[in-house]
């Protein structure tokens, strides 16, 4: 909201940024359990060290409104920045429990627990030519159905 000589003139923006990341690398870790008949506690923990291109586009739309009215120019600013190789470590993070039942000649496993996946510096968002890097992560809870045949 900005006041002009008496008038008062408000500026809706609207923006839009998107990062892509493409890439492939090696991974390793570690799976620890804890059995007892049918139950089993797991934890997983993993490193990955990914290597690819990060795409990236910003687009920002201004529109100005003096006294309710909408003014005819939208201003439109876009950014892109051309593909960049980077190299984005990744940790990788689960534990939970399972239930393991033997079904004629397959073996049905049911999982539920807690998952963390962290993509580091794996997202860029550009105002300028200049890219401002962030972290990726997903976490919470999960459940799987796994059949060995």
């Amino acid at each position: 909201l900005i006041a002009l000589g008496g008038t008062t003139q408000t500026v809706n923006t609207m923006s839009q940024h998107v990062s892509e990341f493409e890439g492939i690398g090696p991974r390793v870790g570690l799976h620890g359990v804890y059995k007892v008949d049918e139950f089993t506690i797991f934890g997983d923990a993993a490193v990955a060290l990914l290597v690819g291109d990060v795409k990236t586009s910003s687009r920002l739309d201004s529109q100005a409104f003096t006294a309710g009215v909408a003014s005819d120019a939208t201003v439109v600013s876009r950014t892109r920045i051309d593909d960049q190789h980077a190299v984005i470590p990744a940790l990788h993070l689960k534990g939970g429990a399972s239930y393991h039942i033997n079904y004629k000649k397959a073996d049905f496993i049911l999982e539920a627990g807690w998952r963390w996946d962290g993509y580091f510096h794996s997202m860029r968002f550009a105002n300028t030519q200049a890219a401002n890097y962030e972290n990726f992560v997903m976490s919470g809870p999960f459940a799987a159905i796994k059949v060995l045949v």
